[in-house]
């Protein structure tokens, strides 16, 4: 190209390159059949309660895959492609199953921290994009319980601050610090365990303004009280 009078070197890249993306598209289909069955094998290993059916369901579609007996790295019978878009098909109405299962445990947690521990857990074993995806837009929901809950805390503050509650055997002064301190630990660790990447996101950014507002309100009502 460098001197257009010359003789060029014309070539096919499709004739020198073609096998190995051909080969290549074959070996990144096997990884995430791989994957794939990795995860339900993980998720097997949890014992989760009702989690059986879903697994069974996985498991023949699997079966049937098996059964089909493809050369994985033969990458020019194209027979295997075909059988593996039906074995996605067949996943994805299990996934389905699997988000239903994620959701209704979801509904039946009323804790923060319990449902952020619960959220770890399946994100650590689902790598699929569309359980991933469901799985972040869960955060959002708990970040709006966690704002009701700041709520909350923020009234419990004010009713404190005029007419601190007594606690049993303890004085005016300790009975306030130890509700004050009380107050805090169920404002702090919910945040402490969302994940920093979550935190950084604008729409969440107005409940730690938030949770930063409160916090400072209860560590000014300690320190007046020491």
């Amino acid at each position: 190209m460098n001197m257009p009078k010359g003789k060029q070197f014309e070539f096919n890249t499709n004739q020198i390159f073609g096998k190995f993306n051909l080969f290549c598209r074959r070996v990144s289909k096997l990884t995430e059949l791989f994957g794939t069955i990795q995860q339900f094998k993980t998720l097997e290993m949890h014992n989760l309660e009702g989690i059986t059916p879903i697994l069974e369901s996985f498991d023949k579609y699997v079966a049937l895959f098996k059964k089909k007996n493809h050369k994985l790295l033969e990458y020019s019978i194209n027979t295997f492609d075909r059988d593996f878009v039906e074995f996605n098909v067949g996943v994805s109405t299990v996934e389905a199953d699997l988000q239903q299962y994620i959701d209704r445990n979801f509904e039946v947690i009323t804790s923060i921290e319990d449902s952020l521990k619960l959220l770890r857990k399946f994100r650590s074993i689902l790598h699929r994009d569309n359980l991933r995806n469901a799985l972040n837009q869960k955060y959002g929901f708990l970040f709006y319980n966690y704002g009701l809950e700041v709520n909350q805390i923020e009234e419990q503050y004010s009713k404190l601050k005029t007419t601190p509650h007594g606690v049993r055997n303890l004085p005016t002064v300790s009975a306030a610090i130890t509700q004050s301190r009380h107050l805090f630990h169920r404002l702090a660790s919910p945040i402490e365990q969302f994940p920093a990447q979550e935190l950084k996101k604008k729409e969440y950014k107005k409940y730690l303004q938030q949770y930063e507002k409160v916090a400072l309100f209860l560590f000014s009502f300690e320190y007046l009280w020491r």
